[in-house]
């Protein structure tokens, strides 16, 4: 408890709440965890997915018809979209590419 006052009643206590601050960040940028609170595990991906995940053999580009002008509603599918994507892109080990389309006619054209 000394130790605690001594720092708090010297000018050293701004220093280390930085240097403790850009820590807390740098290692929750590296680190990417989400915590599921909700009694169902809705946000929470089950083990089957991510096994399927893990073992793709070939790389899966996803394209989703989301973007331009929406409803506010649909921004935010958009956004949970991309999240859940993001996830799924780490399993796999950067095998999912998935893109947001506001032109879809153009991707039909693209595959022939």
């Amino acid at each position: 408890m000394d130790v605690l006052k001594k720092i708090w009643d010297s000018k050293a206590w701004l220093p280390i709440t930085i240097i403790l601050l850009v820590f807390i960040n740098w290692a929750a940028s590296q680190w990417h965890r989400r915590i599921d609170f909700t009694n169902e595990k809705r946000f929470t991906l089950s083990t089957p997915t991510k096994t399927v995940l893990s073992q793709l053999d070939d790389e899966v580009q996803v394209d989703i018809f989301l973007k331009g002008e929406f409803p506010s509603s649909f921004k935010k599918l958009a956004n949970s979209t991309g999240e859940v994507l993001q996830e799924f892109k780490e399993i796999t080990g950067n095998k999912l590419k998935y893109r947001f389309v506001s032109q879809p006619y153009l991707i039909l054209l693209s595959y022939w």
